[in-house]
């Protein structure tokens, strides 16, 4: 390191993406400095002690799937607990077209064509993306395009055609319309086809998921700097400076690594192509919202979806000794407040009646300023015209973070796929010829 640098790397943000490549970079023997803005690491992976009296709650990713493989190495590399997977299975309590409905298909027996070929568009839609390949070096031009517009174009039948907004919706934690269909296609190419897709099984961590950002951290000699927000990046052939609320800092690179929706609140300078900082400027379209939500009393195999005040998807996740716990996922964050347990429940009778819930917690993560929003959420024209910029960055300046991923952008998987590709490519730079770190899967 340079003696007027303060950082062979200096890594923004400690969110799983960060901390990966924090991980690497130290234990290649780079002198690696963390700032993260907020008083704990973890980002968006955060499990919340008392989140309800007595009960430790994951305010945000909250599972792991044993065919994401780099989250599944993580944790076998700390040796992590994981709860019983839980296999997908289809939603037994329906509300569409303003109805409530019970098992079975969501659509009238004249759809099930529809039905049929909307599953196979999506297989189809997925089968094209090249996974480990960013979206302009394709041709997906066609599928960057908001869901609802791909749907209408297939021209289902009704109930179709409002069953695929709802599944984009409840999918990518937004607005349907508003985020783009591309995103889906690579989820579906990442799991390798939509019924493998649909039925991926997700596993809680034992302790929550915070655990693993913590056993990372633990697991590098990289300094973490709490409470440190970055105002500004200036970047050049010589190096990065980064101005902060706690002072001035150089290093010889930089990875940034917020979400998107944060990322626009630091000032580059120079910036990125107009694509790319129209792009941030606008953020994503995850403005969704998680609930937790403990009921007296619930079936132990709920599992709703459809279209309900506030909520898209709501399941019965586990019992504990004071009544059932209930997940519940909508597309707006601004529509329901989560501590309002008498709106939560009112919005959950849609899908059960008699339901009587006792408490309920959130984290608005819409409305958290470090954060922006949930997860995934590209909109429309991001993919293929924007992102592959963050993608493909050099030194001095690169990005990470789960919704720059190409697999499973917006998933734990995704964070710790950019970690490494971020840190992989600073090596590569500083280290010419050093032993390559781990593949991205």
């Amino acid at each position: 390191m340079s003696a007027d640098r303060d950082a062979d790397a200096i890594v923004v943000g400690a969110g799983l993406a960060g901390l990966t490549a924090a991980r690497e970079l130290a234990q290649a023997g780079l002198d690696v400095i963390v700032l993260e803005a907020r008083d704990r690491i973890g980002g968006r992976t955060w499990t919340k002690a008392d989140a309800l009296p007595g009960i430790d709650l994951d305010m945000g990713a909250m599972s792991v799937d044993s065919r994401q493989p780099l989250i599944s190495a993580e944790v076998a590399r700390y040796g992590l607990v994981t709860g019983e997977e839980m296999p997908y299975e289809p939603p037994n309590v329906w509300r569409m077209g303003g109805e409530r409905l019970g098992p079975g298909l969501p659509v009238p027996v004249s759809e099930l064509a529809d039905l049929e070929r909307l599953l196979a568009e999506v297989h189809g839609a997925g089968r094209r993306v090249q996974r480990d390949v960013p979206s302009d070096e394709q041709d997906l031009a066609d599928l960057d395009v908001p869901i609802t517009e791909w749907v209408d174009g297939l021209g289902l039948g009704p109930a179709t055609t409002e069953l695929g907004s709802v599944f984009g919706s409840s999918l990518l934690s937004g607005e349907a319309a508003s985020s783009s269909m591309l995103l889906m296609a690579r989820h579906v190419a990442a799991a390798e086809g939509i019924w493998a897709f649909l039925s991926v099984d997700y596993a809680g961590v034992e302790g929550g998921t915070s655990a693993i950002g913590s056993a990372i951290a633990g697991d590098s000699s990289a300094e973490i700097r709490l409470g440190v927000e970055v105002e500004a990046v200036e970047h050049g052939d010589d190096g990065a400076v980064l101005h902060t609320s706690a002072g001035t800092l150089a290093a010889t690179a930089v990875i940034l690594t917020p979400p998107l929706n944060a990322l626009r609140r630091i000032e580059l300078r120079p910036g990125l192509s107009p694509a790319t900082m129209a792009g941030i400027a606008a953020g994503t379209a995850n403005l969704g919202a998680k609930y937790w939500a403990l009921a007296k009393s619930a079936p132990a195999d709920f599992h709703a979806q459809g279209e309900a005040p506030g909520i898209d998807v709501a399941s019965t996740w586990k019992e504990v000794p004071e009544g059932v716990m209930i997940v519940a996922f909508g597309r707006d964050a601004s529509g329901l407040d989560g501590d309002d347990t008498a709106s939560l429940e009112a919005s959950l009778r849609h899908y059960l009646p008699d339901l009587e819930l006792l408490a309920s917690t959130w984290h608005n993560w819409a409305a958290d300023p470090l954060a922006g929003g949930t997860w995934g959420g590209w909109r429309p024209g991001w993919g293929t015209n924007g992102m592959p910029e963050l993608v493909r960055s050099e030194l001095p300046l690169l990005f990470a973070g789960s919704e720059t991923a190409t697999r499973w952008p917006g998933f734990m998987e995704g964070a710790v796929e950019s970690g490494l590709r971020a840190s992989r490519r600073l090596l590569e730079a500083l280290r010419p010829g050093v032993e390559a770190i781990r593949e991205t899967g």
